[in-house]
């Protein structure tokens, strides 16, 4: 039987081109892993925010999240949430602020590594507040014979970020941070139960601040 010898310089270049061939249809395996997931993904996250107002605590909460993916680049978000942080007392009185961000992003995926999809964002939304005073504050000021309120309007923003995703399966994992520039308005009404001498001042509130979320959602 003939034997069929390769020279030493092809047998050296083999595992090279084999490597070369692996290497190239890995995008090609990506880009269609990715291609496969268009359409509808919904889940859930956990936030971390941190304020620029210093009177306003570092808190956490939840959101829901529904995304849907175009093309392989871009995707359009809705996220729905519930945060409450504490405030200590400057621009609002001691009490909790309740927020209810509604928030639309549009996103882009600038380039997929395997199944990472980092992408940079942005958006609008829609910040649905109501704030509660301090019940001791109330009780102390109602012992002195004075009832105490205080509103926040809810308030339009904006938002810029990103984050990385990861496919496995129809599960998508991801980390997301956000940016958001936001300002609501606010008046503290103090009524002399007394003499029924009402007091107004309204002040703005500064929710600019940093959101941290990480999260899943699932590929319908």
């Amino acid at each position: 039987m003939k034997t069929i010898r390769l020279s030493s310089a092809v047998s050296r270049r083999v595992p090279f081109l084999v490597f070369l061939l692996c290497f190239l249809a890995t995008p090609a395996l990506a880009q269609d892993d990715v291609d496969d997931r268009l359409g509808w993904s919904v889940g859930a996250r956990g936030i971390f925010v941190t304020f620029s107002e210093s009177s306003l605590d570092t808190t956490v909460g939840v959101s829901g999240v529904a995304a849907f993916r175009f093309t392989p680049s871009f995707d359009v978000e809705i996220e729905a949430g519930y945060i409450r942080p504490e405030s200590q007392g400057d621009v609002l009185a001691a009490g909790s602020l309740s927020l209810m961000p509604v928030r639309g992003s549009v996103r882009y995926v600038p380039w997929r590594i395997g199944n990472a999809l980092p992408y940079v964002g942005g958006g609008a939304g829609f910040y649905i507040a109501s704030f509660s005073v301090d019940t001791a504050t109330v009780n102390s000021l109602a012992a002195l014979g004075f009832e105490v309120s205080q509103d926040v309007d809810s308030a339009f923003g904006a938002h810029v970020g990103g984050g990385l995703e990861w496919l496995t399966g129809r599960w998508i994992i991801g980390v997301d941070v956000k940016y958001v520039l936001s300002e609501a308005n606010a008046s503290s009404t103090v009524t002399d139960m007394v003499t029924g001498l009402v007091v107004n001042d309204p002040a703005e509130v500064n929710l600019d601040g940093l959101w941290i979320a990480g999260g899943f959602r699932i590929n319908f």
